[in-house]
């Protein structure tokens, strides 16, 4: 079972979207998606979908593209 949000959007449709978004870019240096960030006790949103804290990195996304798709 493939959880969802109210739209119908998988997560995992999210974290695909958002890794091929926040990778390292081409001269490696760290992008969002590495650096330690305040809203997660200064962990990276890759580490905190490996320690399984997956909604957490849904809603800083989701919240993030609403600002910046407006």
């Amino acid at each position: 079972m493939t959880a969802t949000n109210k739209r119908g959007i998988s997560y995992a449709k999210v974290y695909s979207y958002a890794l091929e978004m926040f990778q390292y870019d081409k001269d490696k240096t760290n992008c969002w998606w590495m650096s330690k960030l305040p809203e997660f006790g200064n962990k990276s949103p890759y580490e905190m979908v490996k320690e399984g804290r997956s909604k957490e990195i849904v809603k800083l996304i989701t919240r993030a593209t609403n600002v910046y798709t407006r």
